[in-house]
């Protein structure tokens, strides 16, 4: 178990890096907003997550790009709320650079993974619309990194705070994954899959607390 001491409760006190992640999404939204909204340009999935575009043309750079794109406002405004208030907790347990990696990790893994579906649907002349944009993979990454190692903690300490956060964040996580079952034009392969890779995050830190050791000392 990683020798890491979270402030249950506490206010995060090294919150910048989240600050930096949500000016890096809104100047990539304002940008476009100008582009597109502004000077009238037709960008289409501009930066977006298209499968024949990354595979049949090479732009591999989208499924880093992706993860910093969004269809409108509204979308923008509720990752970044969700970003600030989780990525406060992921800031305070794994120490910002610790937290960085874990949100680029989880988004980068979801696109991969809905690559993996999707392409054989697009190669199959199915779907040619296909494009996924946003951060709620990355987001939802943070929450289940967090919510995981925070059981963790409970199994090894009994710590009932532990106990309680761990349940919180796992309720979060099932009322996001109900929510997308009704809600239209929702990519429920970036959410589940953005989940897993966070926990999977998570398991590593807390068995191999040495190989991360440097990282989260250097980052908190």
């Amino acid at each position: 178990m990683a020798k890491i001491s979270p402030s249950l409760g506490r206010g995060a006190s090294k919150i910048g890096i989240i600050y930096a992640l949500i000016a890096v999404n809104l100047a990539v939204y304002l940008w476009i907003y100008y582009l597109q909204d502004i000077q009238g340009l037709r960008l289409g999935c501009f930066g977006g997550l298209q499968a024949y575009k990354i595979i049949g043309e090479g732009e591999y750079w989208r499924i880093f790009s992706s993860m910093f794109v969004h269809y409108d406002f509204a979308h923008l405004a509720f990752n970044m709320a969700a970003l600030f208030i989780f990525g406060s907790y992921a800031t305070e347990i794994f120490g910002w650079l610790g937290a960085v990696i874990i949100y680029l990790i989880c988004g980068i893994f979801a696109n991969l993974v809905a690559l993996l579906i999707v392409y054989p649907a697009i190669y199959s002349g199915v779907d040619l619309g296909y494009c996924a944009i946003g951060a709620s993979g990355s987001v939802l990454g943070l929450v289940a990194a967090v919510g995981f190692f925070m059981w963790q903690v409970w199994r090894k300490t009994r710590h009932p705070r532990a106990y309680a956060f761990a349940r919180q964040f796992a309720i979060i996580l099932l009322l996001q994954f109900a929510i997308d079952i009704f809600a239209p034009n929702v990519s429920q392969v970036h959410h589940l899959s953005g989940a897993l890779s966070g926990v999977i995050i998570a398991y590593l830190i807390a068995q191999f607390p040495q190989a991360f050791k440097l990282l989260l000392n250097k980052s908190r």
